[in-house]
């Protein structure tokens, strides 16, 4: 999934029901290059949050909702969802190569990250709470030929 890109298509437009139940900013997401005529709901479940069918846990607080199920029986368990068109992918091996290269950040996750108000401010976000040269790395322009 990719946090920071919202579209500007508003949920309601492919999943009406679901344009009261998810966070704001109300917007699909883009969540890759693949499968784009998919989407995907992700919400981080509260502290002690108990089950839910239409919930499938995935790690700590964060869950897969079934964009199938009735929105208004998902928005009692969880802290807030976002849907996403498509999902990015790799083959066999790519991934631990690009991190074997140290081609990716990898930090840990903040449940907040997933639903910020702000997505556009994100990526600076959680480079600057790391400290050290991550915190450096988010005062780089954005359009890297500046740096």
């Amino acid at each position: 999934m990719v946090l920071n890109r919202p579209s500007s298509v508003d949920v309601g437009v492919v999943l009406p029901d679901w344009q009261d139940v998810v966070s704001d900013p109300p917007r699909l997401f883009h969540g890759g290059p693949v499968g784009l005529d998919g989407a995907m709901g992700v919400a981080v479940l509260p502290h002690g949050a108990g089950t839910s069918p239409d919930v499938d846990r995935l790690t700590g607080r964060f869950g897969l909702v079934d964009l199938d199920a009735a929105p208004t029986s998902v928005a009692a368990h969880v802290g807030g969802v976002r849907v996403f068109a498509g999902h990015a992918g790799w083959g066999a091996g790519q991934l631990e190569d690009e991190l074997a290269e140290r081609a990716w950040y990898v930090v840990d996750a903040v449940a907040d990250d997933v639903l910020t108000p702000e997505p556009e401010q994100l990526w600076r976000r959680v480079l600057r709470r790391q400290g050290g040269d991550l915190a450096i790395v988010s005062t780089f322009a954005a359009d890297a030929s500046l740096n």
